[in-house]
């Protein structure tokens, strides 16, 4: 079970100037006092890059450096690597672990939030596409995307959102993510 905080540390709300109707996301930020890499204001810069109705539902961003692992289903012997966040679907919180540098944390940030879009955010039509034409059609931008579909959208969706011009080399996946993910709703 997640240990996530009975009283969040600082609340974030996220509001869209150009929404027509009620699409306020609230995030529980929690736990990044115990760090100096990010601020809350790194953190907030970040989330407002992701579009508001891809963070509805997501409840929280924790920060938990001394959970690494021990709750984590055992991973086989090809999947040993260090985790450094994780997104837990029954909570719907992401988790961040470790993080070496502001850069790191936005990655591992859009990548945790790349599985909750992934999982709550796509239709089952779009999902569908992705794992049987794009996943197994293509490169992969990094050798964790090589893993499975899910970690490619994931992957994917971090790198669209901090080096789009690096995704430019996986046409294919740009223009899903340009046009299928990150299009207006």
């Amino acid at each position: 079970m997640l240990r996530t905080p009975q009283i969040p540390t600082h609340t974030y709300v996220l509001e869209s100037e150009e929404a027509t109707f009620d699409s306020r996301v609230e995030l529980w930020l929690a736990g990044f006092g115990e760090q100096s890499i990010v601020s809350t204001d790194d953190i907030v810069a970040a989330v407002d890059r992701v579009p508001n109705h891809q963070l509805e539902g997501l409840r929280g961003i924790i920060y938990d450096p001394d959970r690494v692992t021990q709750e984590l289903t055992p991973l086989p012997e090809p999947w040993r690597f260090s985790v450094k966040g994780a997104f837990f679907q029954s909570e719907r919180c992401v988790v961040v672990y470790d993080f070496a540098s502001r850069e790191r944390f936005e990655h591992i940030l859009f990548h945790e939030i790349g599985h909750y879009v992934f999982q709550y955010i796509l239709d089952s039509f779009t999902r569908k596409r992705w794992v049987t034409e794009l996943y197994p059609a293509s490169r992969h931008i990094s050798a964790v995307a090589s893993r499975n579909a899910n970690e490619d959208f994931a992957e994917s969706y971090a790198t669209f959102l901090l080096e789009p011009e690096r995704l430019l080399q996986i046409p294919k996946k740009h223009a899903f993510m340009r046009g299928d993910v990150f299009s207006p709703c």
